[in-house]
């Protein structure tokens, strides 16, 4: 029996997919400090630019999707003015992020993660906030959110500073911060 378009993309995905995790998993090798030197810079660009491929990756996917012709696409926005917008369910708690930007969202999720978190808890709380799948794209929204507003980052906007750095990959919010 021939296999079906379905079922290619099934197998072949499934392939490719862990693939990429176990090559993802080599170059995480390279974080031993005993055999290798590098900066938060060199850190950044690299997974800045596998961000962008999976971004791009992943576009190619949703662009042919059926439904994406007939659905507006949601977008979290990390501007000062600009709302989130959320899907999902629409209960009473996500509905009150409507009208909040994504700094409003993060600023929430680690007043309730305690006072601070890693990113994974980070984006975690933030998807429970706004109802929204963390996807690649949000994930690197949130960390732009929070280094573009801590002067612990050298992407500090030279503006409101809410979040101090706790250590690599672990935010605090700075005492006396509160979302609008």
């Amino acid at each position: 029996m021939e296999e079906t378009r379905r079922q290619k993309f099934q197998r072949l995905s499934e392939s490719r997919k862990e693939d990429l995790k176990e090559r993802l998993r080599i170059l995480g090798n390279l974080a031993n400090p005993s055999s290798y030197e590098y900066s938060q810079e060199e850190v950044d660009s690299i997974f800045s630019e596998i961000v962008n491929a999976m971004q791009e990756a992943k576009s190619k996917f949703e662009k042919n999707l059926p439904d994406r012709k007939t659905n507006a696409k949601k977008s979290m926005k990390t501007g000062p003015d600009e709302n989130v917008s959320i899907g999902g369910k629409s209960n009473a708690t996500k509905r009150k992020w409507s009208k909040k930007t994504l700094v409003d969202v993060v600023i929430e999720a680690l007043r309730q993660l305690g006072g601070c978190g890693r990113y994974a808890d980070i984006y975690r709380k933030c998807e429970e906030l706004s109802g929204r799948e963390t996807t690649m794209g949000r994930m690197a929204a949130i960390r732009k959110t929070i280094e573009d507003h801590s002067s612990d980052s050298a992407n500090f906007q030279h503006g409101a500073d809410y979040f101090y750095k706790v250590e690599k990959g672990t935010w605090g919010l700075r005492k006396g911060v509160n979302s609008n």
